[in-house]
């Protein structure tokens, strides 16, 4: 259970017109309109009840009209206009880069007045990297004591997001329909506050400026607790990516992207519906479920395939393995293959996770390709000499979190949630640009790991509605599948657990031009087209097959800072 019971504790909010903690009592009844009295309030506060890190440093949040009144407002730092930049440089963030240019030296010179020399008493401006952006740290020292602040310039996060970069964290998602976005300013700080408190509450941290930093800032606490105690695991560096031939670790474990070559007519002539179903919150069900490998990682380069043969428990690792063609194995036809790169003419060398190993070993009645290590000619192997359930109690709390929002039926909590582990999983398996104190989130191995394991339990729900209901799917994305369903079946679980299948979208098959398009459906992107197009008709969101993972975050872009 997290440890910090309220976000008063940890955090203010800056109006034009007062200062809140997030629980709403008015710390100050007036307003903090220079950059004097903001510095004499932080002091004040110091002196009073001192703000407290929760996993990061406490937080200042200065809201829009507050950063006007204080000189950070859009006539004292000039945001910029996108014509004045070409299409290349609004790629490459240039725009971005020169207003972040601006907020430094806009910043340093409010400042500047208030910051005492290097290594002597008074506030510090410390920022790890050469950007200042939004988010201000600063610290003050007197004697042996450091009080650590970030200020947040709460109207600079979407300008100073990276391209392409959507969430902004805490302050939510224009795409998900969670950004704050406000024509008041005490709406505007109503709503953060109640984010803030609710986040400290049941994280049990502070937010980070993303949200994959965030996840990160769960599971460094979880390890702190663990050193203090000197029991579970924890994990002090990256597991090393070793040279795999040239193959892409980002694409270590592919997603599934797959639709049938065809539709039987009496498929369409017995379904009433076309049905979607999808896991609940699926990489973090597996995230917490698994092995995964941390420590040294050892070559095995003549005896991978002896290893594999002698273990009682599979190593964690990379595992060099050639699959079978399709066609000499008894495997469903109506199901993808196995695994995304086995071809049905040839045989296919490539690299695997140790749990991809485990799936092709298992039985194809269990979603498996039914194989004995020996089939797969294991050639070569890295692995780590240790490994253990590393992130248990990380799914633990973002469960309980999210869970928590559910059943107050709050989907915008709920979508912060999703955000953070998704962030962090997409973040471990692409960004190796963590700074020197979180290397040891640089985990792509742990994120392809997770992502076959989801796949693989994707198999077998597949498997078991063919047993129960001699029902196929028809399509099927990273860990949801598309199915034409008569009426009276269920497909989904029934249970509430993460990992379990729920109902994601369906509509009912009474439109003529919807059934005619998924009979003459002859190719799998015309199965994808037709499955698409009936959703779209009926109002709902259709799957985006353009995107390798429309769930995954591996867009999180780097923030390049700490804290």
């Amino acid at each position: 259970m997290p440890k910090h019971a309220t976000a008063d504790d940890h955090a203010m909010i800056v109006t034009s017109a007062k200062v809140l903690s997030p629980s709403g009592f008015v710390l100050v009844d007036k307003p903090v309109d220079s950059v004097d009295k903001l510095m004499k309030v932080l002091e004040w506060r110091q002196r009073q009840r001192p703000l407290a890190p929760a996993g990061l440093p406490a937080q200042v949040w200065v809201l829009d009209a507050a950063c006007v009144a204080l000189g950070w407002g859009p006539d004292d730092v000039d945001p910029g206009d996108e014509s004045d930049y070409s299409t290349e440089e609004l790629r490459q963030g240039r725009m971005r880069t020169d207003l972040i240019a601006r907020l430094d030296g806009a910043t340093r010179s409010l400042l500047g007045p208030y910051l005492a020399p290097d290594k002597e008493d008074g506030w510090h401006l410390y920022q790890p990297g050469p950007e200042i952006g939004h988010r201000l740290h600063l610290s003050y020292v007197t004697g042996r004591r450091k009080f650590m602040v970030d200020v947040i310039l709460e109207p600079w996060a979407m300008e100073t997001r990276r391209s392409g970069h959507d969430r902004l964290g805490i302050l939510g998602s224009e795409k998900a329909g969670t950004l704050i976005e406000f024509d008041d300013e005490m709406d505007t700080a109503r709503e953060l506050a109640r984010r803030l408190s609710w986040h400290v509450e049941h994280i049990g941290v502070l937010p980070g400026i993303t949200s994959a930093r965030t996840g990160a800032v769960v599971l460094d606490q979880i390890f702190r607790d663990r050193r203090k105690t000197g029991k579970g695991i924890v994990v002090e560096a990256p597991v090393a990516v070793p040279a795999l031939d040239g193959a892409d670790h980002e694409d270590l474990e592919p997603f599934l992207v797959w639709a049938r070559q065809w539709i039987e007519t009496d498929e369409i002539e017995h379904a009433d519906a076309l049905v979607t179903i999808d896991q609940r919150a699926s990489y973090l069900a597996s995230a917490g479920m698994i092995d995964l490998g941390y420590g040294e990682v050892v070559h095995h380069a003549s005896d991978a395939e002896e290893l594999a043969h002698a273990s009682d428990k599979l190593p964690f690792g990379v595992w060099q393995v050639t699959l079978p063609a399709a066609d000499t194995l008894a495997l469903p036809e109506r199901l993808p293959l196995p695994h995304p790169h086995m071809r049905p003419d040839r045989p296919v060398t490539l690299w695997v996770t140790t749990e991809t190993v485990k799936s092709l070993c298992a039985p194809i009645t269990d979603g498996g390709a039914g194989l004995d290590l020996a089939d797969l000619a294991i050639a070569e192997a890295w692995t780590t000499t240790q490994q253990g359930v590393v992130l248990k109690r990380w799914k633990e709390i973002l469960a309980a979190a999210r869970k928590t929002a559910v059943e107050a039926d709050d989907p915008i909590l709920k979508s912060l949630v999703s955000d953070i582990y998704k962030g962090y999983l997409g973040r471990i398996a692409g960004d190796q640009n963590w700074d020197s104190n979180l290397r040891h989130h640089y985990q792509p191995i742990w994120a392809a790991a997770i992502k076959a394991h989801a796949r693989h339990r994707s198999r077998v729900k597949a498997m078991k509605i063919a047993t129960e209901h001699d029902l196929w799917p028809i399509k099927g994305l990273t860990d949801a599948w598309t199915y034409l369903v008569p009426n009276g079946v269920a497909l989904a679980d029934g249970l509430p657990y993460l990992g379990k299948f729920v109902v994601e979208k369906q509509r009912a098959l009474d439109d003529d031009q919807v059934l005619l398009e998924l009979l003459s459906a002859a190719t799998p992107g015309e199965v994808r087209r037709a499955v698409n197009n009936a959703y779209t008709t009926a109002g709902l969101t259709p799957d985006n097959d353009d995107d390798a993972d429309p769930k995954d975050a591996a867009s999180e872009t780097p923030e390049g800072v700490a804290g």
